[in-house]
């Protein structure tokens, strides 16, 4: 299921910046955890930006999420991962 897939890579994106020390708060939006993670964690918002834009997407639409919608997805969390590694 593609919509599942673009939820999990969030998610993943989110436990990379735990452990980072940037913790997702209960009360927090997805815009306001993605505002506190790129000033902390120091990635840049282009792939943060298009990933927390494909989960809200994925989360709150009803529509159907395509292939290209997950392929997105995954290409943003793995750009992140190899800026976090790079920063290590």
């Amino acid at each position: 299921d593609f919509r599942d897939a673009v939820l999990r890579c969030y998610r993943s994106m989110v436990l990379l910046f735990e452990t980072r020390g940037r913790r997702a708060r209960p009360e927090q939006t997805a815009r306001e955890f993605e505002a506190d993670a790129l000033t902390a964690v120091g990635v840049s918002r282009e792939g943060v930006d298009l990933l927390t834009s494909l989960f809200e997407e994925a989360r709150y639409s009803t529509h159907e999420i395509r292939e290209a919608q997950r392929d997105a997805a995954i290409a943003s969390l793995t750009a992140i991962r190899r800026e976090l590694e790079g920063a290590a």
